[in-house]
């Protein structure tokens, strides 16, 4: 007999293998470090069938994810998190003795037990726990596949109710509200830098330059492989367009010039009313030209984001694939994305 929270893996494990697993989290206590040898060794399956039984034992809450991060010079191991926020994306190595930057392809993910009903301990076997400071006890299990296994979006960009309802506040007063064009625009600006910051990977503020100030200025604080995301640099440069009046194409150009000059792959423009459509030809020929990519979001795509709750992240992704393949195709109509 197994635990009815493991039920669900009936489609890739067999009764036999289910038991097996919950032997080993039954032998654990809240310290256990797992990582996916120790899981797949226990169960007696391949490494394709764990990442799907790792998927459900975190969707359910049953497991944890601990990260930890690799110099990727030497291979030491640097520090362990319990937050993707607490990890950073330049760590002091002191083996190597040099400031590294990391990559999502130098954090390892372990796991601990968060809800099972042997947590307590009543079938505790104390032999059974590893340590962390055994380097070569860490799985294989990369930050990256972790990302790919549970929908790297919806990890990184996931608002609790209380951020829904502070971005629909502030979506309130931006479009809805009686209030001055001033406070709009204050509003606006807010809710753009409040939604960047919901995303687990970003930290999204206005910044004043020389000779400009940038609405939104948003840093990666952790470089993410395998996304059209991380193949544009660390930094997006956000324009918030709060004017009731579609942004001009010579609009386009200045904003163009101020990515040049801050040396940024990435911009965003976000307008109340949708972008003319000469704007589709002139941002691929920008891209074309300089390999700077630059799209838009407008009411509509605010509207579904905050009130339909689409994910933001998978949003831009589809918008800077669409650039790049100078798509005729509605992307999300093919079923290449969500949002």
């Amino acid at each position: 007999m197994y635990s009815s929270q493991l039920l669900g893996l009936n489609n890739c494990l067999s009764n036999p293998q289910i038991e097996k697993l919950n032997q080993l989290l039954s032998s654990c206590s809240p310290n256990t470090k797992l990582n996916t040898n120790r899981i797949c060794e226990a169960v007696g399956c391949d490494s394709t069938t764990i990442r799907q039984v790792i998927k459900y034992l975190c969707d359910n809450d049953i497991l944890s994810a601990l990260y930890a991060i690799r110099c990727p010079e030497c291979g030491f191991l640097i520090a362990s998190v319990d937050d993707i926020l607490a990890i950073e994306d330049h760590i002091f190595c002191h083996s190597c003795e040099n400031d590294t930057e990391i990559s999502s392809d130098d954090v390892e993910v372990i796991f601990t037990i968060s809800n099972f009903p042997f947590v307590q301990g009543q079938q505790h076997n104390p032999q059974s726990e590893t340590v962390l400071t055994d380097v070569a006890a860490l799985s294989e299990y990369k930050l990256t596949q972790f990302f790919q296994d549970r929908n790297l979006f919806n990890v990184l960009y996931c608002p609790t109710e209380q951020e829904y309802c502070e971005m629909q506040s502030l979506y309130r007063c931006a479009f809805l509200s009686r209030i001055t064009p001033q406070e709009k625009g204050k509003a606006f600006e807010n809710l753009c830098r409040y939604m960047f910051n919901c995303c687990k990977n970003y930290k999204a503020a206005q910044v004043r330059t020389n000779p400009n100030e940038l609405d939104c200025y948003v840093r990666s604080i952790i470089k993410i492989n395998g996304t059209q995301l991380s193949e544009v640099g660390n930094n997006i440069i956000v324009e918030c367009k709060n004017e009731n009046k579609k942004p001009s194409i010579t609009y386009l150009g200045k904003f163009h010039s101020v990515l040049k000059l801050k040396k940024a792959k990435l911009g965003i423009i976000i307008s109340k009313l949708p972008v003319p459509c000469t704007y589709k030809d002139a941002t691929i020929k920008i891209f074309l030209i300089d390999d700077i990519i630059i799209i838009s979001l407008d009411k509509t795509d605010l509207d579904n984001i905050i009130n339909h709750r689409h994910n933001l992240l998978e949003m831009i992704e589809r918008k800077i694939t669409e650039i790049k393949l100078d798509s005729k195709t509605d992307l999300v109509q093919a079923g290449l994305f969500d949002a």
